[in-house]
């Protein structure tokens, strides 16, 4: 019974908000789900996506521009479109003008300009990716002391004629790239869409690209996408002006992608990408073994020849690998281009792989068995082997169920567990010492 009123002590102790976001806690997580993921990695195959890459050697024979030349995405793109893939997503900056090359501009806005007149029924959407940055102008009216962000305007933008308010146009998606970059650097976590402060009242909700690549491969229409988000867009307020702290509007907490519901929740385990597809990706232009799709830029700019219908049906992203491009990004598997972490956070909306705890019931039950067990065990054996048998179990269940949950889209929290089972020793040793000081016979000295 006192084992069992430690094990109950301590799972209240370990669920209080102060032991729950302790960043040793969340670290230890991250590195156990970071683990897990790294040896499920490469069990799926990624036959669906295409990957258009500048790679190095694209990149030197384009000179190592600044700016990936507008031209050679215009001819990259038509090449895409030729297949019709399921979407084609630029996964590149076209922010600024180019600085010495205006006709590549130009080239680019036409291709992308005569595919919105041809969409005038269903075509394939094609994704750009739009920059923010923060704003002084703006503040969240649920984080007041947290700066705004804007949508920086693209030089096709007067072309296509959409602005940070309109953010379509017929067959064009605007969206942005960005992820939560964690201390350490790595990118664990996406952000579905971006909240962006245009004027006074409700943000922008512009989605990821991530989430519009999905929707668009699941036959989604991307206006349910965004009218969806819109509802659980943050409110802006004139930052320094008085208003009382309220909280950021929420909407639907969930997404309909076909068969697959997408959660909208802030949570970070369901924010987590699932990192399948490992970088370096195979190098040749088959994948009939499953593995990813890799096109170098280079060579279909170089072969008038190049097969398209390779594309057919594909998720096609177009981006660099190269350095020289400055999109590379440390994830739980490594370094890989910021293209592939975008396919990694598609497949894993596709799939349906976005992670979730068990949920209250769920992981309570899981909490009472290892209590009562873990209790029996240090009631009748010595605290050593009982804490080495209790880690013991812990570890084959996070290698046997864990496991096969989280392959299935179920995160079974083994932090906890073993944190509980060093701490439910710490505290049988205090308590068997405490006990053997009131059995000790008291001896008086003069």
């Amino acid at each position: 019974m006192a084992n069992l009123v430690i094990g109950f002590a301590l799972l209240a102790l370990l669920h209080t908000p102060f032991v729950e976001h302790n960043s040793a806690v969340v670290s230890t997580r991250d590195s156990v789900l970071s683990w897990q993921m790294a040896k499920l990695s490469g069990a799926v195959p990624f036959d669906s996506f295409a990957f258009i890459d500048a790679d190095e050697a694209t990149q030197a024979a384009w000179g190592f521009n600044p700016v990936t030349p507008r031209a050679q995405i215009a001819k990259l793109v038509t090449f895409a479109l030729k297949a019709k893939p399921s979407v084609v997503l630029i996964d590149l900056d076209l922010t600024w003008p180019s600085a010495n090359a205006a006709s590549g501009d130009v080239q680019l806005a036409r291709v992308l300009a005569a595919h919105t007149a041809s969409c005038v029924r269903a075509c394939t959407p094609v994704l750009l990716v739009r920059a923010v940055a923060p704003t002084p102008r703006f503040a969240f009216a649920s984080s007041p002391d947290r700066m705004a962000l804007s949508l920086i305007p693209s030089f096709l933008d007067k072309a296509l004629r959409t602005n940070p308010t309109v953010e379509r146009a017929p067959g064009i998606e605007w969206g942005t790239a960005d992820n939560q970059q964690d201390d350490d650097g790595a990118v664990r976590r996406w952000y579905l869409w971006t909240d962006a402060c245009v004027n006074e009242g409700k943000a922008v909700a512009l989605p990821s690209v991530a989430l519009l690549a999905a929707a668009a491969a699941s036959d989604t229409p991307l206006n349910n996408v965004r009218a969806r988000l819109q509802t659980s867009a943050a409110t802006c307020v004139k930052r320094g002006d008085a208003m009382p702290r309220i909280a950021a509007a929420r909407g639907d907490e969930s997404l309909r992608l076909r068969s697959v519901t997408v959660s909208l929740s802030s949570n970070g385990i369901e924010r987590r990408i699932f990192y399948r597809l490992p970088w370096p990706a195979n190098a040749d232009d088959s994948n009939d073994d499953g593995r990813l799709l890799v096109l170098k830029a280079g060579t279909i700019l170089s072969h008038a020849a190049s097969d398209a219908s390779l594309l057919r049906g594909k998720v096609v992203v177009i981006g660099s690998s190269a350095a020289v491009a400055g999109d590379r990004e440390a994830t739980p598997l490594g370094i890989m281009p910021g293209s592939v972490v975008l396919i990694n956070a598609i497949s894993t909306l596709i799939r349906g792989d976005q992670l979730h705890d068990l949920g209250v019931v769920g992981t309570i039950g899981i909490e009472l068995f290892l209590i009562v067990l873990v209790s029996y065990l240090f009631a009748v054996l010595p605290a050593t082997p009982a804490l080495v048998l209790s880690l013991a179990i812990v570890f084959a269940g996070t290698l046997t169920v864990g496991f096969a949950a989280l392959n299935s889209g179920a995160w079974i929290d083994s932090v906890f567990p073993a944190v509980g089972v060093i701490l439910h020793e710490a505290f049988h040793r205090a308590r068997d010492y405490i006990h053997a000081l009131k059995q000790t016979p008291y001896k008086h000295t003069r």
